[in-house]
């Protein structure tokens, strides 16, 4: 079942002075994190000890030892968290793309829809509905352009709740099993142009008292009576734990099998196991509209709600919007927390790389006199580029490690928006990891030609 989350907007009341909270804290957590990290180098300076400053080597180095161990763990700390973002965005972007090859069963470009509510005060019998929805089906179905139109709880992608059911003659102790309903009226698959395969739609009167009827989907059908017909076979409503003395729901004859339309979250493929009811026999007082036209979405709407204002002035209507509008609307956190972590991810990437970068390169430049000594005792410069490029591999290696359990425990916590894709995902973990060492080996590139390039003269006399 599909919730949506609409947008909080602040305000504030007349005469009220907008409160500068929301624009204090980002002030003072820039200001805190230039502190922080503008005073820890300092510190580090004031700290040094001088007999240190001079033992190793006086080339402007303060702890030598401590400023590469520290260096060290930076760029490992930086490649780690690049490596789980990276992972994360990698997983949210291949679920954002299996979004869209996922067969809705439906085509949603000609469906637009809208949610009539009807007060209890005006309709407060069920023969009150239904008479009403009597009246508006035709008039919707009449108007200029309109393919089909019908009333449902269950507007592809949402369904109209969950419960529990069970089939007749499964065995008294199997486990209760939820399903989502859906509560339509007989044009409801006409208007979204999908055909029964397997028996039939329902008729004007399924729902009456000893006519009481149902539509499974495929999915259903395939679930939990594979290899067998399921017309005329019966089920009903249960409770996970019924109440003493509570009486059992009417058992209802299945009277077709749909196809998988959506009505489902995306996190489960929008499909799921779904029972269809006549809206005769339920009769809910909120529902919606939903029409077929190929006109633009406004003139519809427009025309839709003339023809039920003409039946009840005083009906609200509200949520006028087409069918791809939910679907984006289902999507909308895919798409913002995949870019966001791809954002984030790149960023990252991009200061390791310059992080590795930057340590490698000094560490070349402090060590060229000791380059210089071995190219002049006989050392290849082959063999002093991969001595430069082993340092920068071995932090590479310790940043995948680290940066691959982040990256799982991170899909972990995303895997309840995962669709079609593994939290621990082969594909996705190696892409990353590629990716991250193509970018390591570039960034330690330069320095290591640099090392292989050295001149041992020039080296030592600078030395």
């Amino acid at each position: 079942m599909t919730t949506s989350c609409a947008p909080v907007h602040a305000f504030s009341a007349p005469g009220m002075k907008p409160q500068a909270a929301p624009v204090r804290a980002p002030a003072a957590i820039a200001t805190g994190t230039a502190i922080v990290f503008g005073l820890a180098p300092a510190l580090h300076v004031s700290r040094a000890n001088s007999n240190d400053v001079i033992k190793d080597g006086g080339r402007g180095s303060v702890g030598a030892p401590r400023v590469r161990r520290f260096g060290a763990a930076m760029v490992v700390l930086e490649l780690s968290v690049a490596i789980a973002l990276l992972g994360g965005a990698g997983l949210l972007v291949r679920s954002f793309n299996a979004l869209y090859s996922i067969d809705l069963g439906v085509n949603i470009d000609p469906l637009v829809t809208m949610r009539v509510e009807l007060p209890e005060s005006k309709y407060p019998a069920a023969d009150d509905r239904r008479a009403f929805v009597a009246a508006l089906e035709p008039r919707l179905a009449a108007i200029p352009g309109v393919q089909a139109a019908t009333i449902t709880t269950g507007v592809p992608s949402r369904d109209g709740g969950e419960r529990y059911f069970e089939i007749e003659g499964a065995a008294p102790d199997a486990p209760r099993i939820m399903v989502s309903i859906v509560t339509i009226t007989p044009s409801f698959f006409e208007t979204i142009d999908a055909r029964i395969p397997q028996g039939r739609s329902f008729v004007d009167a399924d729902g009456a008292p000893g006519s009481e009827a149902a539509i499974i989907n495929r999915r259903l059908a395939e679930q939990f009576l594979p290899g067998q017909n399921p017309i005329g076979r019966r089920l009903r409503f249960v409770r996970r734990q019924p109440a003493p003395g509570d009486p059992p729901d009417v058992w209802r004859t299945i009277v077709g099998v749909a196809p998988d339309v959506s009505h489902g979250s995306p996190s489960d493929g929008y499909i799921n196991a779904v029972v269809y009811l006549p809206y005769r026999e339920a009769a809910p007082a909120a529902a919606s509209l939903l029409i077929r036209s190929g006109l633009p979405a406004a003139s519809i709407m427009n025309a839709a709600r003339r023809e039920v204002q003409a039946l009840d002035a005083d009906l609200p209507i509200v949520e006028l919007r087409t069918v791809a509008d939910i679907l984006a609307e289902d999507r909308w956190a895919y798409r913002t927390f995949g870019t966001m972590f791809a954002a984030f991810a790149v960023i990252a990437l991009l200061l390791s790389a310059a992080a590795l970068y930057a340590v490698v390169a000094h560490s070349v430049a402090q060590r060229t006199a000791e380059f210089g000594v071995r190219l002049a005792l006989g050392a290849n410069r082959r063999s002093i580029m991969w001595l430069v490029l082993g340092r920068g591999l071995k932090h590479l290696v310790a940043g995948i490690v680290f940066g691959l359990a982040g990256a799982f425990v991170l899909g972990d916590i995303l895997s309840g928006m995962l669709v079609g894709v593994s939290p621990t995902d082969p594909v996705t973990f190696a892409s990353i990891t590629l990716t991250l060492t193509a970018v390591s080996i570039a960034a330690c590139l330069r320095p290591a030609l640099r090392a292989a390039g050295v001149d041992p003269i020039e080296a030592l006399r600078t030395e």
